[in-house]
């Protein structure tokens, strides 16, 4: 269900839209669990049932990757025509931004993630959470002639030897695709380790600056044998095409 709050314009489909005087020039609907916010004139607006058909899809998809988070009021979404990144959360103040125009329009789940695991544990370091938020995704990269999806899991083998280091997964930041998918790999060793109930346990014990005895009790070694088996398991991943 759609609810409307100020000057309401009704649509076709029944959607309505809110005035958006005095908030920035932006427009807004609100659904069950999203407020969607856009501008007039813009591409979105004139796409605005495909706007909230997607955006319902990205979060449900999310929501279903996790444990059960009860988010307390709704999530923000904001949709840009002109954004220097392609998407972004504040976390803490449950939005989203995306690009959203008629060459690219960003529906993934990915920044959804950030807002459900913030609220699972704050605390954890977020090169980590980013590895989380990428450990179901793939990518597509040129192999020969054509191009093929690719696992960014097995795309965080290109990081080089030297960085696949607990204290290079543990950071409280991360500034490439390179540290974030090598993230994603070792969550994946994490989540085959015992599995993913488990593993949603350990994430919220993990805290920014003491990483290492959530570490040490799930997995029942200590960090330097812990260390070694994550590299032999980066080993193991074949390597990505193009690496």
């Amino acid at each position: 269900m759609i609810r409307l709050r100020v000057r309401l314009v009704l649509l076709p489909l029944g959607i309505f839209l809110l005035c958006g005087c005095g908030n920035g020039g932006w427009q807004s609907v609100e659904t069950d669990r999203l407020i969607i916010h856009y501008k007039k004139d813009s591409f979105a607006e004139k796409n605005l049932a495909e706007v909230v058909a997607d955006y319902e899809d990205s979060i449900r998809a999310a929501e279903r990757l996790l444990p059960q988070v009860r988010l307390e009021g709704k999530v923000k979404v904001y949709l840009h025509e002109h954004l220097e990144k392609l998407g972004y959360a504040r976390a803490a103040a449950r939005e989203v931004h995306f690009r959203y125009d008629r060459e690219f329009r960003l529906t993934s789940m990915h920044e959804f993630l950030h807002i459900f695991l913030h609220r699972l544990n704050p605390q954890v370091p977020l090169r980590f959470e980013e590895g989380v938020c990428r450990v179901h995704e793939v990518r597509t990269v040129r192999a020969g002639s054509g191009a093929v999806q690719v696992p960014l899991v097995q795309l965080g083998k290109r990081a080089a030897p030297s960085m696949w280091r607990l204290d290079q997964i543990f950071l409280d930041h991360y500034s490439s695709d390179e540290e974030g998918n090598l993230a994603a790999a070792f969550v994946a060793f994490a989540m085959q380790e015992h599995g993913e109930g488990p593993f949603w346990n350990f994430y919220g014990s993990l805290r920014k600056r003491e990483w290492r005895p959530a570490i040490e009790n799930y997995f029942g070694q200590d960090i330097h044998t812990v260390e070694a088996r994550f590299v032999n398991f980066m080993k193991r991943i074949p390597d990505p095409p193009g690496a």
